[in-house]
């Protein structure tokens, strides 16, 4: 389930350690809700190659991990510097 996609900037400011620039805003991230075990991010942790195949990054899974609930976080970034592993600390 997509627990977040895109998203103004007034409402971006109301979320919990969003960043300033978020890529929500444009409509360039997604979140999406994971388990108590984050399987989701930790299987595509596992296949990290296919991230730069499709033209992905993904947040660490040690900084998705929410009071309540944890996320994958995806986005297609044109401004990182480009390396093969794609998987980012905030």
């Amino acid at each position: 389930m997509v627990s977040s996609g895109w998203r103004p900037p007034s409402f971006n400011k109301t979320v919990g350690n969003a960043a300033k620039k978020s890529l929500h805003m444009t409509g360039n991230a997604i979140d999406i809700m994971d388990n108590k075990l984050q399987t989701l991010a930790y299987t595509i942790k596992k296949n990290a190659s296919l991230l730069k195949k499709y033209g992905l990054w993904m947040e660490d899974p040690d900084s998705t991990m929410g009071k309540f609930t944890n996320w994958c976080h995806l986005d297609n970034s044109t401004t990182r510097t480009d390396r093969n592993i794609r998987i980012f600390k905030p």
